[in-house]
C-alpha cells in the first residue's frame, strides 16, 4: 500500500454517524459574514461661477465559511474559507461658468476592487514530509495539502482554484466645454479611461489526484465490478493526476475617446441634434510584460497561404 495515501486518508475524522460504512460524517458550521459601509459627499459653490462635488464610498466585507474538517485536511469548496472583500469609489466633479453663454464641466473618477478567495483558516501551510506528493512545489502564495478525490467520498486536501487573489480598477476622466451661440448649443470635450485588472486563481495549484476504482475492479478494463476509489487510493493508483502552473497576470487597457454635438434650433418646431464621438480602445497589456500574442502573416506582412508564424510581445505602453 501506498504510505503517502495511508496518510492521507488518515486525516479523515472519526464518524458521527453509526452503522454506515461511507459518508458517516456530519456536521453543521454555520457561516459569518460581516458588512460595512459608507459614503461621504459634498457639493460646495464656492462662488456664483465655481461649483464643485465630491462623493466617496467605502465598503468592507469579510465572509467564513468553515470547510467540513479541520486543518489542512479541509475537504471544502470554492466557497468555504474566509474571503475578505474592500471596494472604494470616488468621484469629483468641477463647474466654471466662464461667461454668460460658456461653462467648462471636468469629472473625474476612480474605483477599485480587492478580493481575495478564499483563505484558509489555517492559511497556507506547506505539507509535512508524510503528505507532501512528490515534485509538489514550494510557494508561500499557495501551499497546502494536494487534492485527492476518491469518487464516492468526500475529498480531501484545499480546494482546486483557491486562493484567489484579484484587484481591479478603474480610472476615468472627461470634460465638457459648452457654448451658446445664436440657435446653437455646442458641446465638445475628451475622455480617457484606464483599467486595470490583476488576478491570481490557479486551477490545480497544489495538484489534484482522482480515483474512480477501475483499478480494483473485477473488470478493470471496462471498469465494472466492485472496485472502490478508496482501494485505488491505497494501492497508489489514481486515474488522474493534474498540477497547473503558478502564475499571476495584470492586464492593462485605455480608452481614448472624444465627441462634439451641435444642438441647432431651426425654428419653433424643428430642432436638430447633430454630433459625432469617437473611440480608442488599446490592445489589451500586461503590466510585466508576461503575455503574447501569436501572429500569422506572410512575408509580404499581410495574411496569405504561405504564412510563417512570428511572436510579438505587448507591454503596458
Amino acid at each position: 500500500m501506498s504510505q503517502l495515501a495511508l496518510n492521507v486518508l488518515a486525516l479523515y475524522p472519526n464518524p458521527t454517524l453509526s452503522n454506515v460504512l461511507a459518508n458517516n460524517y456530519d456536521v453543521n458550521k454555520p457561516p459569518t459574514n460581516q458588512a460595512d459601509q459608507f459614503d461621504v459627499r459634498i457639493d460646495q459653490n464656492v462662488s456664483t461661477k465655481t461649483q464643485i462635488f465630491g462623493r466617496y464610498s467605502f465598503d468592507k466585507e469579510l465572509r467564513v465559511v468553515a470547510p467540513p474538517f479541520a486543518g489542512i485536511a479541509d475537504g471544502g469548496s470554492y466557497n468555504t474559507g474566509t474571503r475578505p472583500m474592500k471596494a472604494q469609489a470616488a468621484a469629483f466633479a468641477w463647474t466654471q461658468t466662464l461667461s454668460p453663454t460658456m461653462v467648462n464641466s471636468l469629472r473625474l473618477g476612480f474605483n477599485r476592487v480587492h478580493y481575495v478567495s478564499n483563505l484558509p483558516e489555517y492559511g497556507q501551510v506547506y505539507p509535512s514530509a508524510g503528505l507532501l506528493v512528490p515534485g509538489q512545489p514550494d510557494d508561500p502564495a499557495i501551499n497546502g495539502l494536494a487534492l485527492f478525490s476518491p469518487s464516492g467520498y468526500r475529498r480531501l486536501g484545499e480546494p482546486a482554484y483557491t486562493p484567489t487573489w484579484s484587484v481591479s480598477q478603474q480610472f476615468v476622466m472627461n470634460d465638457t466645454f459648452s457654448w451658446i451661440h445664436g440657435e446653437h448649443t455646442i458641446k465638445v470635450g475628451p475622455q480617457i479611461v484606464g483599467d486595470q485588472f490583476n488576478l491570481l486563481q490557479i486551477g490545480q495549484p497544489r495538484g489534484n489526484l482522482g480515483f474512480s476504482g477501475q483499478f480494483t475492479a473485477i473488470d478493470p478494463g471496462n471498469e465494472q465490478g466492485t472496485g472502490n476509489s478508496v482501494a485505488d487510493m491505497l494501492l497508489g493508483l489514481p486515474n488522474y493526476a493534474r498540477i497547473s502552473t503558478v502564475a499571476y497576470f495584470g492586464n492593462r487597457q485605455k480608452v481614448y475617446a472624444g465627441f462634439v454635438q451641435d444642438t441647432y434650433k431651426v425654428s419653433q418646431s424643428l430642432t436638430l441634434d447633430l454630433g459625432m464621438r469617437y473611440d480608442y480602445t488599446t490592445p489589451l497589456g500586461e503590466a510585466h510584460h508576461r503575455m503574447s500574442q501569436f501572429l500569422v502573416r506572410d512575408g509580404a506582412d499581410h495574411y496569405g497561404r504561405h504564412s510563417r508564424l512570428s511572436l510579438k510581445p505587448r507591454g503596458n505602453g
